[in-house]
C-alpha cells in the first residue's frame, strides 16, 4: 500500500472523516499526480503544481481547494516522519 492510501486509510478509520472528504483528498492527489507524477511531493514539486493549474485557468477558489486537501495529505506525511521538514 503506497503512503497516500495508508493517509487516506488512517483518516477514515482512525480520524472518521467523510466519504465526501476522502474523495476531495483524492480528487487533488490525482490532480497533483498528473503534473508531478507518483514521487514523494517536494517544495519544488508543489510550486510546479501550483503553476500548472495557474497555467491551466483553474482559479485561485479551485487551487486553493486543491492546497488544503493536499496540506492535510503533507502535514499527515511530516507528523509520520516520513519527510523531514514541513512542505507547506
Amino acid at each position: 500500500m503506497d503512503l497516500f492510501e495508508t493517509f487516506l486509510q488512517e483518516k477514515k478509520f482512525l480520524n472518521g472523516v467523510t466519504p465526501k472528504t476522502i474523495s476531495t483528498y483524492q480528487c487533488a492527489y490525482k490532480a497533483y499526480q498528473r503534473v508531478a507524477g507518483n514521487e514523494l511531493p517536494t517544495k519544488q514539486s508543489l510550486k510546479q503544481f501550483v503553476i500548472q493549474m495557474q497555467k491551466n485557468g483553474m482559479s485561485v477558489c479551485g487551487i486553493n481547494s486543491y492546497a488544503r486537501s493536499l496540506n492535510s495529505f503533507l502535514s499527515w506525511l511530516y507528523k509520520e516522519n516520513y519527510v523531514s521538514e514541513p512542505l507547506m
